[in-house]
């Protein structure tokens, strides 16, 4: 996904009053990113680049290597135009 791409589903998300904490674009890993909200548990958007799939993650209180681990509540391994919206309400628990 290109930063174009990342721009317009950040739009999405806080159009969404999705609380954002942090987001962040990497063209070098693929153009893969995450969105991750400020929410408890805290829950994140990701496209990996490499596998072309989006993911919603949800924090877990289970650690590795001093830092918490994170579980997928949904992937979608052919996106598609309703992906982002789909994503989008596993992030705010709609589906979850």
């Amino acid at each position: 996904m290109n930063k174009e791409t990342f721009d317009h589903v950040f739009k999405e998300v806080t159009k969404a009053n999705c609380p954002v904490e942090i987001s962040e674009y990497n063209e070098k890993a693929f153009g893969s990113w995450h969105i991750t909200l400020k929410t408890a548990p805290k829950r994140r958007l990701v496209w990996d680049g490499k596998e072309n799939w989006l993911l919603a993650d949800e924090q877990t209180s289970e650690m590795f290597n001093g830092m918490n681990k994170w579980k997928d509540i949904w992937i979608d391994r052919h996106p598609g135009k309703d992906s982002v919206q789909m994503g989008i309400k596993f992030l705010r628990g709609n589906l979850a």
